[in-house]
């Protein structure tokens, strides 16, 4: 017959592998082996010693760039880490009901957690300073925030695992949600003592690892990985599993909430606190270090030339920041400069010469300092720049700078400006809040006391005390009859646990007599 050529059929490698069936794509078989056989699924490659020998190599990299403070060598350990595709694994176990491998990858990733803590717990007795750094305290006060980017690197992960074609995604997917850096930082901390920031780093992985397996199993059913005809077979184990990780979210969701609120609320103190701060120390010539709020103790570092402003002012407005209650505890490093021009100031040194120069400037500043009977704490000398800056702390001011810069001057020929920092032992601190209202409602008692006795004539209050649970009172004089309202007046001005006590001492005119002879 003439005509055009039908075209030749299709063969089945060359036919397309995703199609969409009412609206709803669909995966062909060779894709959603290949997903399969990606993640392990139908052979449990997890248990093969390639997956342990990466899991041990990506914590040892996690915990050595943690312990050194590396941003760029612990996202070196996220891309190592093996442990997304297990995880992954039991998304896909759950989207396709299949509890055998469900299980197994719950099981891996359950081992995988253990080993994972336990060899940073080893690794960091290696290391040589228990001080945690910041890479570490940053993993162990997780928020909302951190739940939302395991959703969203979690949703990612999953997508770029089904669609080939955005598989390059998969390394930023690795970093966007860290599971192995949590797990380092629970180890690095409970070796270092510290089991409260060892929680709030297992809550972190605790959260991404959730929120991956929820979004994930989404994102596998939205996607076709499911066949259409498995998926209506087994709805209710699938909606099951996927009830039992919503769930768990959500559970996780309610103590990052708390912590992103809480966290809010004190940005929002500390913005109260420094603004009421500035207005403190407005026309004093003092600057803020840092202030530190630790429940309702609010801590100061100001510094400057001179001492800073009564507290009296700042108390109350901490407290209006804060809350009733707070305490505002004021610590301040004194700042003194010399009055030599800069213009003066040596030449650049070498290294040899530095450490020559601040040598015999340390001698100077010794005998400088010797001229007082405080003892002084050097903590800081600086004498390599165009100036020299010595940090002191001490129970006393110490000498006047003017001083040392002539000594200076005198035995060294050094003509440099010299800052010197002081910072004093004790600390400028208010009246303890709790004695203080101790002392307000005593003072109050004895009023109600005094007022119920001026009544009664003869009758006078003796002492009064208050010590937080009892109120005793001591009344002298002739019979003061019913002291019933005396009571009840009292316990109004404490709580309702609070007791009351009323003594009385009578007071009875004796009239000595004299016997006759």
């Amino acid at each position: 017959m003439s005509g055009t050529p039908a075209a030749p059929e299709a063969t089945p490698a060359e036919r397309p592998t995703r199609t969409r069936r009412r609206g709803r794509p669909t995966m062909g078989s060779e894709d959603r082996r290949r997903v399969m056989d990606a993640l392990g699924v139908r052979s449990g490659s997890a248990w093969k010693p390639g997956f342990w020998l990466m899991t041990t190599l990506s914590v040892t990299v996690a915990t050595m760039g943690l312990s050194s403070d590396s941003a760029a060598v612990v996202i070196g350990a996220m891309l190592l880490a093996p442990l997304m595709s297990p995880v992954l694994a039991i998304a896909a176990s759950i989207a396709m009901a299949l509890p055998r491998p469900l299980w197994r990858e719950l099981a891996v990733v359950a081992v995988a957690t253990a080993w994972s803590v336990l060899a940073a717990v080893v690794l960091a007795t290696l290391l040589p300073d228990d001080t945690l750094p910041g890479e570490v305290l940053a993993r162990t006060s997780p928020d909302l925030r951190d739940l939302v980017v395991a959703l969203a690197a979690g949703a990612a992960g999953a997508y770029a695992t089904v669609r080939e074609d955005v598989s390059s995604a998969l390394p930023g997917v690795a970093v966007a949600v860290a599971l192995v850096p949590p797990l380092a930082s629970v180890g690095i901390a409970l070796e270092a003592g510290e089991p409260t920031l060892a929680k709030g780093a297992a809550l972190l992985y605790v959260a991404n690892l959730i929120a991956i397996v929820l979004i994930a199993t989404v994102v596998f059913l939205a996607t076709g990985f499911v066949p259409a005809r498995r998926l209506a077979q087994t709805r209710g184990r699938v909606v099951l599993g996927g009830a039992v990780a919503a769930v768990a979210t959500v559970a996780i969701a309610i103590p990052l909430t708390v912590a992103t609120v809480d966290a809010a609320r004190a940005g929002n103190e500390r913005d109260r606190v420094r603004d009421a701060v500035e207005d403190w120390l407005r026309g004093s010539g003092d600057e803020i270090d840092a202030i530190d709020l630790e429940g309702g103790r609010v801590v100061i570092n100001v510094s400057g030339p001179n001492p800073p402003p009564p507290t009296m002012e700042l108390e109350r407005a901490v407290e209006d920041a804060v809350g009733p209650g707070a305490v505002a505890e004021v610590r301040w490093t004194q700042t003194q400069r010399s009055s030599t021009s800069p213009d003066d100031a040596a030449e650049e040194l070498t290294a040899r010469e530095a450490a020559e120069r601040e040598a015999a400037v340390r001698e100077v500043v010794d005998a400088w300092l010797a001229s007082e009977t405080t003892s002084f704490d050097v903590d800081e000398l600086a004498a390599d720049g165009d100036e020299i800056r010595l940090d002191l702390t001490s129970a006393d001011p110490p000498p006047p700078v003017d001083d040392l810069v002539a000594r200076l001057d005198e035995d060294l020929g050094i003509a440099t400006p010299v800052v010197v920092n002081w910072t004093q032992r004790t600390t400028l601190t208010p009246e303890d809040p709790e004695q203080a209202t101790l002392a307000d409602t005593r003072q109050r008692l004895a009023q109600v006391a005094a007022d119920w006795a001026t009544d009664r004539d003869g009758v006078a209050v003796e002492s009064l005390t208050w010590d937080g649970e009892v109120v005793t009172v001591d009344l002298t004089g002739p019979d003061p009859g019913d002291v019933a309202d005396l009571a009840s007046a009292l316990a109004e001005e404490v709580d309702a646990d609070a007791e009351v006590e009323i003594w009385f001492v009578p007071r009875v005119r004796l009239t000595p007599t004299t016997g006759g002879g």
